[in-house]
């Protein structure tokens, strides 16, 4: 009996570690960002201490990396200045400029903000 409930209980480790890493590919498709065509440029404006930009920090530290991989040639300049209020700025095609207020969103809401100037 006992030899059984191991399998059984191996079985469900395996099971869940596939989930486990089955979510986390997803979590990373989501968080991948293709920067180009109409978009020439991307910058993010923030605060280094306030916490209006706590959320625009940490989008920056968990997923700034990773996009600059997929986008390596791409220009996302990070400006950073004391008390100014957090917003991102999407130049396109012909110097048209774009702007969205990032002020307490959270990382995941900063990522949306960036897909939607994206489109």
């Amino acid at each position: 009996m006992s030899i059984s409930l191991k399998y059984i209980c191996e079985f469900q480790l395996e099971n869940f570690l596939f989930l486990v890493k089955c979510l986390k590919e997803e979590q990373l498709q989501k968080m991948s960002v293709r920067l180009g065509g109409a978009l020439k440029e991307l910058r993010i404006h923030l605060c280094q201490t306030s916490k209006q930009s706590a959320g625009v920090r940490e989008f920056i530290q968990k997923n700034y990396v990773n996009i600059k991989k997929e986008n390596p040639n791409f220009p996302i300049l990070i400006r950073e200045c004391s008390g100014i209020q957090p917003r991102v700025w999407a130049r396109y095609d012909k110097g048209v400029e774009s702007s969205t207020p990032l002020t307490n969103l959270g990382a995941n809401d900063v990522l949306s903000a960036i897909k939607q100037l994206i489109k």
